[in-house]
């Protein structure tokens, strides 16, 4: 496996899980505010729309909103020595 592969398969899951939090407790938040309708059905909605709102409108707008302050201060700056070399390889001389 790549790096890059390694690197979007944990983003992918850092952005997931956030997100299965956030529409688990927006879920139980709406299950406990709202009233039944004429059917007398007291539903919770739906857990992958609650996801997708996760992502979209709270998860990527932060991440954006923090990368053009750090980007602004300076912080990051990657560099190709660092990207490129292996500390813990020795060079073979």
């Amino acid at each position: 496996m790549s790096y890059l592969s390694q690197m979007a398969g944990l983003a992918w899951h850092n952005f997931t899980s956030a997100a299965a939090g956030l529409g688990v407790a927006l879920a139980l938040a709406r299950g406990l505010t709202r009233k039944p309708d004429e059917k007398g059905d007291k539903g919770v909605g739906n857990f992958w729309v609650d996801l997708i709102r996760a992502i979209v409108y709270v998860l990527l707008p932060s991440v954006w909103f923090s990368h053009c302050c750090w980007c602004r201060k300076g912080w990051c700056r990657p560099s190709l020595v660092t990207i490129t070399s292996r500390p813990w390889r020795e060079r073979r001389r």
